[in-house]
């Protein structure tokens, strides 16, 4: 439902700010890039602190190819917020557009400090190398071989695949065991629970088999199940980061083939 005129005026300035933003990803899904600078714009004056607003009407400009008010907003973007990769992005896009790959390439490494694995920075940073080396290929006034770096690269982000993949494995691997050690946990749980009070027990020490109170022998039972399900929570967490790694790595190299085939085309 649209918000009227009246109802932003009367809002909490953030609140307003948040309002205008929606107006403007309606107008930008609708391709209204004009219409969205201008929300966005509004936006910015409610609340010039939030990086998003300013993110976003960088993207607008982009859009527009309005490049250099594009740059503009994207610098004061990461300014607010040094760890928004998408920021980066955005700056190092409208560098490129400006023409200054230097500075646009700088401004790739410095995103990719924050978050290694976004597949836009590194496909932005090797269309950078390759139109640097095309620059410089003519101004020597010959050919140069980009294809062979290229191939390099590939072998090089192939075998961090290879790595990331056996790690994956070996984090699944640890997995299972720990879920197995877990089951076994809560059957010897289970057991202990149900045997008869007088039944006496006894705990592994090394090689030795100790006599323990029943109670003793539940709080360390109790004790292991709360190590595993951490250690499991861990494992999870990790196998996770890495399929995300391994998908980004597999982007990676699909889009370096592709750049690579169409230079040999």
């Amino acid at each position: 439902r649209r918000v009227t005129k009246e109802a932003v005026h009367s809002m909490d300035p953030l609140q307003a700010a948040e309002e205008q933003k929606k107006l403007g990803n309606e107008a930008f899904a609708k391709k209204d890039f004009e219409k969205a600078i201008q929300f966005y714009s509004e936006a910015i004056k409610l609340d010039p602190q939030n990086h998003v607003y300013y993110s976003n009407r960088s993207l607008c400009f982009a859009e527009k190819k309005r490049f250099a008010e594009a740059k503009q907003d994207a610098e004061q973007c990461v300014k607010l917020e040094p760890t928004f990769v998408k920021g980066y992005h955005r700056l190092a896009n409208a560098q490129y557009e400006l023409g200054e790959l230097d500075a646009a390439a700088s401004t790739i490494r410095e995103g990719l400090k924050k978050d290694p694995n976004m597949p836009d920075l590194s496909r932005l940073l090797r269309k950078i190398k390759a139109k640097k080396a095309a620059i410089a290929s003519a101004r020597k006034g010959k050919q140069t071989n980009v294809s062979e770096s290229m191939r390099k690269e590939i072998e090089e982000m192939s075998e961090q695949y290879k790595q990331t993949g056996r790690d994956l494995q070996e984090v699944r691997a640890r997995l299972e065991a720990t879920a197995k050690e877990q089951r076994r946990i809560a059957v010897m749980s289970n057991e202990v629970e149900h045997l008869p009070e007088a039944t006496p027990l006894y705990q592994s020490i090394g090689k030795m088999f100790m006599l323990r109170p029943r109670e003793e022998i539940k709080s360390t039972l109790t004790e292991n199940a709360e190590g595993q399900e951490k250690r499991l929570a861990d494992l999870k967490s990790r196998e996770q980061y890495l399929q995300r790694r391994l998908h980004s790595q597999e982007e990676n190299m699909k889009d370096l083939f592709q750049s690579l085939q169409e230079r040999d085309a």
